[in-house]
């Protein structure tokens, strides 16, 4: 992936499978398999075939992901918004918990900004996120060069940072979001490490 400066990226965005399969498996748990395929239909059949085709390192067009998303919401009589805080959260806690637990090895407030542009790039594969301001217990991030991007993309994007403090041990945790001319801005205060260590990896 690469933005160069005056050049619009027109490509689509995708996301990462191992993210969205874990995201599946928390929607299943939340809504239940009856709820889930029953949503499934309400998608168009080549978004559909496209989600069901996911693999653990393959990648799936955004705007197929939260098309299911909001559809599996909708279908539970859940608020779009806070369904996709709900499942991101806890489905991206697990992937760095589990895939990319490397990464989370160290939790200081500068080990986890410096990680911020990295885990954008392995989950999303358009723009990029660039911290704008830190500052003890508060970082401001931008991501660039994905302007199209759905609200559910922005709220998505800002549970993905909640979900990543949370998993290095965080808690107390709060991320904003609003849209930006280029793609959005998400301001997390970062909280404080928790007196209890982060859950361990299930074993496999």
């Amino acid at each position: 992936m690469s933005v160069v400066v005056g050049v619009i990226d027109e490509r689509e965005a995708r996301v990462f499978g191992a993210v969205l399969l874990e995201q599946r498996r928390v929607m299943r748990r939340l809504v239940g398999d009856y709820v889930f395929e029953r949503a499934l239909c309400a998608v168009t059949a080549e978004q559909r075939a496209e989600y069901e085709a996911l693999t653990l390192l393959g990648w799936c067009r955004a705007t197929t992901a939260t098309a299911v998303t909001r559809a599996v919401a909708l279908e539970a009589g859940r608020v779009p918004d806070r369904f996709v805080r709900d499942v991101v959260v806890s489905g991206f806690g697990m992937v760095l918990r589990t895939l990319w637990r490397i990464l989370m090895t160290n939790s200081s407030d500068e080990a986890l900004v410096r990680r911020a542009a990295t885990l954008y790039s392995k989950t999303v594969d358009k723009g990029t996120l660039v911290v704008t301001e830190h500052t003890p217990g508060l970082v401001v991030l931008d991501v660039r060069g994905w302007p199209e991007l759905d609200d559910l993309d922005i709220v998505a994007l800002a549970a993905g940072v909640e979900g990543a403090l949370e998993a290095a041990g965080r808690v107390e945790v709060r991320v904003t979001s609003h849209r930006t001319e280029h793609g959005a801005q998400l301001t997390a205060d970062t909280g404080r490490p928790s007196s209890m260590p982060p859950p361990p990896p299930p074993r496999s």
